[in-house]
């Protein structure tokens, strides 16, 4: 049911565009962006922290797809860097933990719909999601980029549970 959002990037690895944060948690950049007039999120059920159980990557090159899915702890080979637990609070910022306990964020976010939008400082994340009648988040995101003269599409579902 999910359709997948695209944002595109040039970098070669998702370290490439971080930036430090100073000690409030906060990038010291400006920000691009208009500030959000109401960044607070409409869907109760997303709020909280969750717990990253599996990813499920679809990675298409030239055309040609293939899939799989990684559990809690195994190494994703892809593009992005997969978290290990996000947060949506109400007050409209995100944060993702990852394995080796990076995070990023917090950064502001709107739900519209069923998309999330994660405004980070270089880019705009939008993921698709749905919290499952059992109570699973599922989130969705794809990006496109070029490598070796190879057009590549990676899909990345997010299963997650509230801890």
């Amino acid at each position: 049911m999910a359709l997948a959002a695209t944002t595109f990037f040039a970098a070669p690895s998702h370290d490439a565009w971080a930036s430090s944060p100073d000690a409030s948690g906060r990038n010291g950049e400006a920000s691009l962006r208009a500030p959000l007039s109401n960044p607070a999120v409409s869907d109760g059920d997303l709020l909280g922290t969750w717990t990253i159980n599996r990813v499920k990557v679809k990675k298409t090159v030239d055309g040609v797809s293939s899939e799989r899915t990684y559990s809690a702890g195994q190494k994703v080979e892809s593009f992005n860097e997969s978290p290990k637990r996000v947060t949506f609070s109400a007050d409209g910022n995100s944060v993702f933990e990852y394995e080796n306990g990076k995070t990023d964020g917090p950064f502001e976010y709107t739900v519209e719909g069923n998309q999330i939008k994660r405004m980070i400082v270089v880019a705009v994340y939008t993921y698709d999601y749905k919290v499952t009648p059992s109570g699973e988040l599922q989130l969705v995101n794809s990006i496109s980029y070029a490598r070796d003269s190879h057009s590549i599409v990676e899909e990345y579902t997010y299963y997650g549970t509230k801890r």
